[in-house]
């Protein structure tokens, strides 16, 4: 069973040790021609399912690329005054904001101190954040394989949801789920806030509005006319399918849109995804019990009711329903059935009106379940690198044949089965959207230069390498510059002492929690720091931890009993 999960070939041989780099052809052969960061994630006992999304949502580039790009609060106040149709002057600027207008001057701030100083969160606690603390450390490290602590993450998500704490094994598409929701959730709620803060700070620089910008609910998303992407994630991920309802009687057909971030579907024993597909939209009669309200009839009528995709995502996320309820045993089932994944794919289900119909999709990631219930066994995944397929079993990092990716079709007799597929369409570049939450100037390349080899301290991002700077020198006195909003500065005015000095002196914006000037610092076994230097073997031959650059075991503290100890790994 463990070779036929771990094994790199047909002829079932070991791999290399955890955190080592094996492929046919010698480690060189995809390594090669790409400046890539490849590191498996170390695994807390239970946190596969959380290893396993997070590596793919690492090699999906346009997320990657819109996560480390992202900056709260610049790129917040950007998206803000996109929205509000007008752009921001340089952050460099000095200005003095007045309610006549703005006006430059020795007594003026840069722009960027000024939107730091009214933040209204810490910039470094939210899920958002340390995922994006994540992705830079992997991303700048000097070393090209590895293992990364994603502790910092792992312990904010269980902060953020009951759900994910405690011992057992969770699945991977709620969390998936739950993630692109909840950074979703956080980049509205930025937005929001800096549309509030700039319709009182630059009035004078807003256009004329024909009504009122607001941020629409999620619960209301069905409800956008016209249909438009609120955040990147939405942009990203989210599509639209509509429900078409058709009275049998009258005729009259109703349509109710609806959005989603991962489209899951049913499945069926020897099918393909595009079977799948074309079974959600399947037309379904509405009788008995079930009957449809028609408006049109006024009464309960016999309609036929099917789905279809109305627009596409950048990013589709195909959810395959392999988990079913069975009422007899009072649990669930895991359905292994064989469905074909095809590597590149065409969705045929759509309106007549949906915009791109013919947009082609590459696969770019599989999520693997291997066990036999949603709540024990173990997630892998493969992504896509440079042409090379990648297989990550959580500190164990692996080049694999494309072909091996048949194996996880489904079988009756296997354990293995594709989960979660995430295609990317054909050409998609998301530089555009980098751009919008981008303030003028700054340069679109969003990754940092490597970290050296021996640094010990926390990488910074490079969303926070701009906004960092000089926010505890300079917060009190822009706080103290916006008391004065309302007396009207001339350019030339200087700032009194005493409103340097008052702590209420932010008087127009009192509500306005400055943020906190101390920072958090990371010791060298959190988040993303390198693994111990020192490994030491118990005499029962257990490996405590590994060497710099050898990861540690992907089932840290895994119970001796229950449903893991078929995955616990002994020599």
């Amino acid at each position: 069973m463990l070779q036929w999960i771990r094994g790199s070939g047909k002829d079932g041989a070991n791999p290399s040790a955890p955190g080592k780099t094996s492929a046919k052809g010698g480690e060189d052969a995809w390594l090669a021609g790409n400046s890539e960061r490849y590191f498996g994630l170390e695994n807390f006992g239970n946190t596969c399912y959380c290893n396993s999304v997070l590596q793919a949502l690492y090699f999906a580039r346009p997320f990657r690329d819109c996560l480390l790009a992202y900056s709260y609060p610049l790129s917040a106040a950007v998206s803000a005054a996109n929205a509000l149709g007008f752009t921001l002057p340089p952050l460099d600027s000095p200005l003095i904001i007045s309610s006549h207008g703005i006006a430059t001057g020795s007594a003026a701030l840069p722009l960027k101190a000024q939107l730091e100083a009214v933040a209204q969160e810490r910039a470094d606690d939210t899920l958002l954040t340390t995922l994006n603390d994540l992705f830079t450390k992997i991303s700048t490290q000097k070393k090209r394989t590895g293992v990364m602590r994603p502790q910092t993450f792992v312990t904010k998500l269980k902060e953020e949801n009951e759900l994910f704490q405690g011992i057992t094994q969770q699945d991977a598409q709620e969390f998936l789920n739950y993630t692109l929701n909840a950074i979703a959730e956080i980049l509205v709620r930025h937005k929001k806030e800096y549309i509030e803060k700039l319709q009182l700070l630059m009035p004078s620089l807003i256009p004329p509005q024909p009504q009122a910008t607001q941020i629409v609910p999620e619960s209301k998303a069905a409800d956008r006319k016209p249909y438009a992407s609120t955040t990147w994630v939405h942009e990203l991920f989210e599509g639209l399918y509509t429900n078409e309802t058709k009275c049998l009687t009258c005729e009259n057909t109703t349509n109710r849109d609806e959005p989603f971030l991962d489209l899951s579907i049913d499945i069926s024993q020897h099918s393909s995804v595009s079977a799948c597909l074309r079974n959600f939209s399947t037309s379904e009669t509405l009788c008995a019990k079930d009957k449809f309200y028609c408006d049109t009839c006024k009464s309960l009528q016999e309609a036929e009711k099917r789905m279809k995709i109305k627009s596409l995502p950048n990013i589709l996320a195909v959810h395959l329903k392999r988990f079913k309820y069975q009422e007899n045993l009072q649990r669930f089932i895991k359905l292994n059935y064989r469905v074909v994944f095809p590597f590149e794919l065409k969705l045929f289900n759509t309106t007549d009106d949906a915009a791109d119909p013919d947009r082609l999709y590459t696969l770019s990631s599989v999520i693997v379940h291997l066990g036999i219930g949603p709540h024990q066994g173990h997630y892998i995944s493969l992504v896509k690198s440079h042409d090379h397929w990648i297989c990550f079993d959580d500190d164990s990092v692996q080049c694999v044949d494309e072909s091996e990716l048949t194996r996880y079709f489904g079988d009756l007799n296997n354990p293995g089965t594709g989960y979660i597929l995430l295609y990317e369409r054909v050409g998609f570049d998301a530089a555009h959207i980098v751009r919008g939450m981008r303030p003028s100037g700054v340069p679109l390349d969003v990754v940092p230069p490597p970290l050296g080899e021996d640094a010990e301290e926390e990488a910074v991002s490079p969303g926070k390498a701009f906004s960092q700077e000089a926010r505890s020198s300079s917060a009190p006195v822009v706080a103290s510059l916006m008391g004065h909003v309302g007396s009207t500065p001339s350019v030339n005015q200087p700032v009194p002492q005493s409103s340097v000095s008052s702590g209420n002196a932010f008087s127009g914006f009192g509500r306005f929690k400055r943020p906190s000037m101390a920072a958090d610092k990371h010791n060298s076994l959190q988040e993303g720091s390198a693994a111990p230097e020192m490994m030491r073997r118990s005499a029962d031959g257990e490996a405590e931890r590994a060497t710099a650059g050898t990861p540690s075991s992907s089932v840290t503290a895994m119970p001796e009993t229950g449903p893991y100890a078929w995955w616990k790994r002994k020599n």
